[in-house]
């Protein structure tokens, strides 16, 4: 079973959506201002989001449980 977000987590992702949409948006007006490296810079804010999402997932999925015993190598009690 794959762990669902919880409410707050939600917001989280809908943000991060929201925000790599305005980065498409902010590529527009800064070319439209004749800023030369526009693609660079939104490149990065977009990789910046990407690896906050990343943190995100990693935290929403990880065990930190120890791996269940599977006795192998073990003698058994009689």
């Amino acid at each position: 079973m794959t762990p669902t977000p919880a409410a707050g987590g939600l917001l989280h992702y809908a943000g991060l959506l929201v925000l790599m949409a305005l980065g498409v948006v902010a590529w527009a007006v800064l070319a439209a201002f004749g800023v030369s490296q526009a693609v660079f810079f939104v490149e990065w804010y977009e990789i910046a989001l990407f690896l906050w999402f990343w943190y995100l997932e990693t935290r929403r999925t990880w065990n930190p449980a120890p791996a269940p015993d599977t006795g192998h190598g073990r003698h058994a009690a009689a």
